[in-house]
């Protein structure tokens, strides 16, 4: 019990920077070949409310997903977060939620929401994705 309660308590000391790292949901891309960067539109998820004003940035890369979510760490850069969270509306409240791989029966991946709990079925390509990353 000790050693479980050490572990944790290092876990969280650890993951302590992300609570100042924002949740960005991408929702448009525009690539300019000339200039090498990209106009992104994206949605900085804060707070416990899914309807947030869309903001603009400009970055130097074109590998962005529109639909995926990252975390913007304090250098400015974009991490993708699929296949590990997952942004989606929810099946059972409509709702805008964030989900995880939560289940694996047989060849499916069953996603829950970290804000309400409800499980949806996997996007295609989720378990291929987990697979790719180690987690299946």
């Amino acid at each position: 019990m000790a050693e479980a309660s050490a572990d944790l308590n290092l876990l969280i000391e650890r993951s302590r920077f992300l609570a100042d790292s924002p949740l960005v949901h991408v929702t448009a891309v525009q690539w300019d070949s000339l200039a090498q960067t990209a106009q992104v539109h994206y949605r900085e998820l804060m707070g416990d409310h899914p309807v947030v004003p869309t903001k603009t940035a400009v970055l130097p890369r074109n590998d962005l997903e529109v639909g995926s979510l990252y975390l913007w760490d304090s250098m400015h850069d974009l991490h993708l977060l699929r296949p590990f969270l997952t942004g989606l509306v929810c099946r059972v409240c409509r709702t805008w939620s964030t989900f995880h791989a939560d289940l694996v029966p047989k060849d499916r991946v069953l996603l829950k929401s970290l804000e309400h709990g409800h499980v949806h079925p996997q996007p295609a390509g989720t378990a291929s994705a987990l697979t790719r990353v180690g987690l299946l």
